[in-house]
């Protein structure tokens, strides 16, 4: 059992005159400039910027008692293990440098029916984690879009093994600047706070899944009122009408964090694989293959050698100015449009088709119009012929 750190509970005036806490209240426009090299965020309004919302860096001494400490739970199918092996390679090398952090896979010990998966391929990831001080994790959740049931599960493991301040929950294809990231822990609040890539629109605001981190508080929440809760196929929504739920109850803390890069992939996007620097804009990059992840790694080590370790920290803000009263499942449309089921009964969607995800292979079969990517460097995905490049991709970089 690891201690849980002491620290500040971070209690803040929770009154509507407090700006950070009027939901949906457009408290200041910061977004990132990606033609910026050196990490500076594009302020287009100041008047809400108070002090207890001013801009610090990672330079600010902090006590390292009362470091906050925080369980990364990388959620990786089984047959990506490749991903897997990149992700070891690269930020996750960061994770065993500290005793502040602790990082493991999460993979399902079910098929897509719910019926448990045979005893030839426990045994491989046994071994794989076994090779890998024991980091690979198996829940007993269907695999395929059972997001909801996987989150519970992850937070039923965690509340059970650990001690800890806050649970981010990443796919195995993001670049993760966990350095930043563990460095600016100590100045965020400690209870209440849903933060990640935000979704903003209207009726359907979320904190997407691929980045998504919560305060222990509400973890524990979401556990006690297990029974009272509504699942999903897909874990963004099924927590969203959780949040919502629990702003019933007590405002949460939105951070709708610009930094998390969401699409289209980053290995997409030659732009990323020329930068001098990633982590001193970026917080994390989604959609990171494993020849690309390794990529980002060089680069961001290069950029610790040259242009150091200290971060600005942004303030905890709120850009998106929709009231979140209820989270109005029924405006989804296509794959994403799912009618809920209570979580007590335990429910598993099944489909006819092994659900992948978004991976290099199924974006690159995907027409320009519906993947928005304004220039592409495709050298690193072979196999496709010059001829369909220019069909599909009429924006590709030509050497």
């Amino acid at each position: 059992m690891i201690r849980k750190r002491s620290g500040c509970d971070c209690t803040e005036d929770k009154s509507p005159s407090n700006p950070r806490f009027n939901i949906g209240y457009n408290l200041t426009e910061v977004a990132l400039d990606p033609d910026l090299e050196d990490g500076k965020f594009r302020k287009l309004n100041k008047e809400h910027l108070r002090n207890d919302l001013a801009w610090k860096s990672t330079r600010d001494t902090f006590d390292n008692e009362n470091r906050p400490f925080l369980l990364i739970a990388v959620m990786s199918a089984r047959e990506y293990k490749e991903r897997r092996r990149a992700v070891r390679e690269t930020w996750l090398q960061e994770c065993h440098s500290g005793s502040d952090v602790i990082c493991r896979f999460f993979t399902d010990a079910q098929n897509g029916r719910g019926d448990p998966i045979d005893d030839e391929t426990v045994k491989e990831l046994q071994e794989e984690s076994a090779n890998n001080r024991g980091d690979l994790v198996l829940l007993n959740t269907p695999s395929g879009a059972n997001f909801a049931l996987r989150l519970l599960a992850l937070f039923e493991w965690a509340n059970k093994t650990l001690s800890f301040d806050y649970l981010l929950r990443i796919d195995d294809d993001q670049f993760l600047c966990l350095e930043r990231l563990l460095a600016e822990l100590p100045y965020r609040p400690r209870k209440r706070l849903y933060w990640g890539y935000m979704h903003c629109q209207q009726g359907i605001v979320r904190i997407d899944e691929g980045l998504m981190i919560l305060s222990a508080d509400l973890v524990q929440e979401f556990l006690r009122d297990r029974d009272k809760l509504l699942c999903h196929k897909y874990g963004d929504q099924a927590m969203a009408m959780w949040i919502y739920r629990s702003m019933k109850k007590e405002p949460v803390i939105w951070f709708g964090d610009p930094r998390v890069y969401h699409d289209p992939p980053a290995s997409f996007l030659y732009e990323f694989r020329q930068r001098k620097e990633i982590c001193h804009t970026y917080l994390s990059l989604h959609g990171s293959y494993p020849t690309e992840m390794r990529e980002f790694m060089n680069i961001h080590e290069r950029e610790r050698r040259h242009f150091g370790t200290e971060y600005a920290i942004p303030p905890v803000i709120d850009v998106c100015p929709f009231r979140r009263e209820n989270f109005d499942w029924n405006m989804m449309t296509g794959q994403f449009y799912t009618m809920p089921r209570p979580c007590k009964d335990e429910p598993i969607w099944v489909s006819k088709h092994v659900y992948q995800g978004r991976t290099s292979n199924n974006m690159l079969q995907m027409p320009t119009q519906n993947v928005k990517i304004s220039r592409i460097d495709l050298r690193y995905y072979g196999n496709i012929q010059n001829n369909l490049n220019s069909k599909l991709y009429p924006s590709v970089r030509k050497k």
